[in-house]
């Protein structure tokens, strides 16, 4: 009998290390998820403020949010940051009114989805015709990829065709060559 009185304190011992290593993993595993959660969080919100600058135009803090190498991918195209910067300083001439308003937002480990809406006034001189007034809305999704707390990639697909016929533009097959 005292043998098995001595074996319930071992039991005891061994339940307690099992059970306690148990916790630690799952408290390591915990941890992760909070991390990756604050990361997450963060990303959404430079996201957004992303979002508020570009609308803005405020081209140095577009500068201070996107890495240096930033890389747009676009429906067929590629941009680098100076080229985005160039785009959005035409578009900034072009429409008045400029307001991006972000719909959705999707965060997952290092990028942030952004489905947005675009709502401009055709007030300046450009895309080959002169200001019309009319007011044009367009919708779009981005997908932000982010590194070292800026924004290193994207990849944005638009309706710009939507929003050119807003303006009046009409899409015509090429004439055949005679």
């Amino acid at each position: 009998m005292t043998k098995y009185l001595c074996i319930i304190p071992m039991l005891f011992l061994l339940l307690c290390i099992v059970v306690g290593c148990q916790n630690r993993a799952v408290m390591t595993e915990l941890e992760k998820c909070k991390a990756q959660a604050a990361l997450e969080e963060k990303n959404n919100a430079l996201a957004l403020r992303f979002t508020d600058v570009y609308q803005k135009g405020d081209i140095a803090a577009i500068k201070e949010i996107c890495s240096p190498d930033f890389i747009e991918h676009g429906v067929g195209q590629t941009f680098s940051l100076e080229q985005v910067i160039e785009i959005l300083k035409g578009n900034m001439a072009i429409f008045s009114d400029f307001t991006i308003i972000a719909e959705d937002m999707i965060a997952k480990g290092d990028k942030v989805a952004v489905r947005y809406r675009v709502k401009v006034t055709h007030s300046g001189q450009g895309l080959g015709i002169p200001a019309t007034g009319k007011k044009a809305e367009s919708t779009g999704i981005e997908i932000l990829r982010f590194e070292n707390g800026k924004i290193a990639e994207a990849w944005a697909a638009e309706d710009v065709l939507g929003l050119l016929t807003q303006l009046g533009f009409e899409m015509k097959p090429k004439e055949a060559k005679k």
